[in-house]
């Protein structure tokens, strides 16, 4: 059976953003100011997993797949814990765009852009942890920390935002794009969002990862920002936080690989500056991306130190 040839349009990124609701990763800004892309349209296979082995299971059925179907691509949201009610899911896309340099190569047909809409104001209301109680979180942790439990905690509070009509996700992700350039953007099954933050990344037996944490604002005026991130680059408390983050990746990354380390840096994004890290190495032995981010996952970041303890 032929495979017809790949379908090119030239069109600009927001356009490819809106045909549908695509499956979304898109790169950071480059030095030399392009961007690229990777866009997905249906379900070819979807795989659901959850608890401890969720990394192993979404692998294996992608090995699976992808022994009779050389060349697939695999969208993937996994869960930050193995206790989750929500599912970890992979999935396939019928139809994969790649866009670069105004250009959108399809290997079938992509719906149509849709028009554009006007963003709804949202109202934000209390998740399962009201205000109140993420002040009480902060202080067990504070408590915890002093007590020589754990050294650092993550303490996440969630929101319920709410509109009167469905939320126009191809809009929110051209604002997400065009608002974060440093940023990588994405969405998988409705988990989405923009992160300057690479967990891992492997190509070949080359890996790399950017550690983030340690944070100052940033408000686009150059004097204000410039003291910000002095400010930050002398903080004892915010060096201690990012030492632990770095760790937590870095150690574990050299049980699989020669890495090394580069001195933390200022990365400046349009309202946040961050301390950041750059880890890079070569595979020892021959993992996969999904094996790599199970490796590292939870980092100090996102979790805290010791990850059992501040986990718990």
């Amino acid at each position: 059976m032929s495979v017809p040839p790949p379908l090119t349009v030239p069109e600009s990124l927001p356009t490819s953003l809106r045909r549908g609701r695509p499956l979304v990763w898109v790169s950071p800004l480059n030095g030399d100011g392009t961007r690229s892309a990777l866009l997905g349209w249906g379900e070819a296979l979807r795989v659901e997993a959850s608890g401890e082995g969720r990394f192993r299971d979404l692998e294996a059925r992608f090995r699976e797949y992808a022994a009779t179907h050389p060349g697939a691509f695999a969208f993937v949201s996994v869960t930050f814990s193995p206790d989750s009610g929500a599912s970890s899911v992979l999935i396939v896309p019928e139809v994969l765009g790649h866009w670069t340099a105004g250009t959108l190569t399809l290997t079938g047909p992509a719906p149509d852009p849709t028009p554009e809409c006007t963003l709804q104001e949202l109202d934000l209301l209390p998740g399962e942890l009201t205000r109140e109680g993420f002040r009480r979180a902060v202080a067990e942790a504070l408590t915890r920390i002093e007590a020589g439990e754990v050294e650092k905690v993550v303490v996440a509070r969630d929101l319920l935002a709410t509109g009167s009509e469905r939320i126009d996700l191809p809009g929110v992700l051209v604002r997400l794009a065009e608002a974060n350039p440093g940023a990588m953007v994405f969405h998988v099954d409705g988990m989405f969002g923009a992160s300057p933050e690479l967990l891992v990344r492997r190509r070949g037996d080359s890996i790399r990862s950017r550690v983030l944490a340690g944070s100052a604002p940033a408000t686009g005026e150059a004097g204000e920002d410039e003291a910000a991130a002095e400010r930050l680059s002398a903080s004892s408390k915010d060096a201690a936080e990012h030492a632990y983050a770095v760790r937590s990746v870095a150690d574990r990354l050299a049980t699989v690989a020669t890495i090394e380390e580069a001195e933390p840096r200022i990365l400046s994004m349009p309202t946040i500056q961050h301390l950041a890290t750059e880890i890079t190495g070569i595979l020892t032995e021959p993992l996969s991306a999904l094996a790599l981010a199970e490796l590292v996952h939870p980092s100090a970041a996102i979790c805290g130190t010791p990850t059992e303890a501040a986990a718990r």
